[in-house]
């Protein structure tokens, strides 16, 4: 019977990774958390000025069944960079070598472009 991934364990890679653990990462393996990543890549943008943009990995879950806790349908990965939905399994090695706090997360998206709010004009 497979059971849904626990939350603690969904998380570990994350935390263990902002505690300075050396953490291992493969291309086929997203694993969920909050991240930076540089907006532009080097050859466009001098790489020291180029503005970090938030990213973060989650784990949709499946359905379950409500009397036995088993999976009825697979958990999926999820990914957003800078407020957009993007291909976990692509852009995983984008980001996985700088996570970041909750904290720095929602600082990231407050201060982006593409997610602010706008300011109504006056009357």
């Amino acid at each position: 019977m497979r059971q849904p991934t626990p939350i603690e364990e969904r998380w570990s890679w994350w935390l263990a990774a902002l505690a300075g653990e050396e953490v291992e990462f493969h291309e086929a393996e997203p694993q969920c958390g909050y991240f930076k990543r540089r907006k532009f890549r080097w050859a466009l943008w001098p790489k020291q000025s180029a503005p970090w943009i938030p990213a973060r990995c989650w784990m949709e879950p499946g359905e379950t069944d409500i009397e036995t806790g088993e999976l009825l349908s697979p958990e999926t990965y999820c990914m957003e960079i800078d407020g957009k939905r993007v291909n976990p399994w692509t852009n995983w090695t984008r980001i996985a070598r700088h996570p970041i706090t909750e904290e720095e997360y929602r600082y990231l998206t407050a201060m982006s472009p593409l997610t602010a709010r706008k300011i109504p004009a006056k009357a």
